[in-house]
């Protein structure tokens, strides 16, 4: 019988993922901050940007995708282009009414 031996593990530390946390806390706050102020349109481009910033975090530290295989980088290319179409429908959408 033919044993697979497991490759080695980096050793990691939580390091990476206490300041993906303090980040994540710090955006919150910095989002919830922004909510208090009237930038007129400008606030929802700026949330959109905030979200969007705080997703790249949680996609990078917690679901690891620098690790990932090339198919889950595809299912994440590909879902993201379809929310951007999405959007970019409902915008046009709105706008030419």
């Amino acid at each position: 019988m033919q044993t697979l031996e497991s490759e080695p593990q980096p050793e990691s530390s939580g390091r990476p993922l206490v300041v993906t946390l303090v980040a994540l806390l710090a955006l919150t706050l910095i989002s919830w901050a922004i909510s208090h102020l009237d930038l007129g349109m400008a606030s929802t481009l700026v949330a959109l940007a905030i979200a969007s910033t705080k997703a790249g975090f949680v996609l990078h530290a917690f679901m690891e995708l620098p690790l990932a295989a090339t198919p889950a980088r595809v299912v994440v290319i590909v879902t993201l282009s379809f929310i951007a179409l999405l959007c970019a429908g409902t915008v046009t959408d709105v706008a030419l009414r």
